[in-house]
């Protein structure tokens, strides 16, 4: 890939990352405990209303799928993001084979090549 379509890709990959952020944002609050975790926004309920107990917690799975979700994509963009940034994007992790560049449009965030992928 040259260099323009790396930076294109970079802006591409940096908008997503805010994009990221912003709905990590939204289901999740920052962990005291731990630098750099998120858990799911406890909901306010009433305690007395078991409908509300129920609804709260069938909230409390969806927020947490969704978080887990949007940690998991924004790990794999910033990581795209700093092999941009060190050069090394587009080498598969497993075989250092480049990835395929049909591979990389179609997944930028791709950390295996093809062959690798088939056999894992």
């Amino acid at each position: 890939m040259d260099t323009q379509k790396l930076q294109e890709l970079d802006r591409e990959l940096a908008q997503e990352e805010k994009i990221l952020v912003k709905q990590l944002k939204e289901v999740s609050v920052e962990n005291p405990a731990v630098a750099g975790d998120v858990e799911p926004t406890m909901p306010n309920y009433d305690d007395n209303d078991e409908d509300d107990r129920i609804n709260v917690a069938t909230e409390l799975d969806r927020d947490f799928a969704m978080e887990q979700e949007l940690e998991k994509r924004l790990k794999e963009v910033r990581a795209a993001r700093e092999q941009i940034a060190r050069g090394k994007y587009g080498k598969c992790i497993n075989c250092s084979a480049q990835i395929a560049s049909e591979r990389l449009q179609a997944m930028p965030t791709a950390t295996l090549c093809i062959s690798c992928a088939q056999k894992a």
